[in-house]
């Protein structure tokens, strides 16, 4: 029996769930973890912690995200197929897609640039 770090899971957790899909929502729309956070009214270093499994994000926070990606609250916390399931049925109506346009950073809808 193999007890390597390397072949050991960590049970997975709602924190490592939000990180993971808070990584493929940000990817989906092609944004960068700077962008979010402004975005989201965060700290990079705030987004990178939760991106990464470092904290999991008050409630105010969570809603922001579920709202920035048109996702119900409890999809974010949920298994990331769901997730990204119901993320890409509302792909064109997400406000996060409002960061970008044609490469550029526009005013998000709280007012950050």
């Amino acid at each position: 029996m193999d007890l390597s770090t390397e072949n050991r899971r960590r049970p997975e957790t709602r924190s490592s769930r939000i990180g993971a899909n808070l990584r493929h929502l940000a990817g989906m729309h092609d944004i960068s973890q700077r962008e979010l956070a402004e975005h989201l009214g965060l700290s990079a270093q705030g987004v990178w912690n939760i991106l990464h499994d470092r904290s999991e994000p008050r409630v105010r926070t969570a809603e922001r995200i579920s709202i920035a990606f048109a996702i119900p609250l409890d999809a974010l916390f949920g298994e990331t197929g769901p997730c990204l399931r119901l993320a890409a049925d509302s792909f064109e109506r997400a406000p996060v897609r409002a960061i970008r346009r044609g490469d550029e950073l526009v005013v998000s809808p709280n007012g950050h640039t």
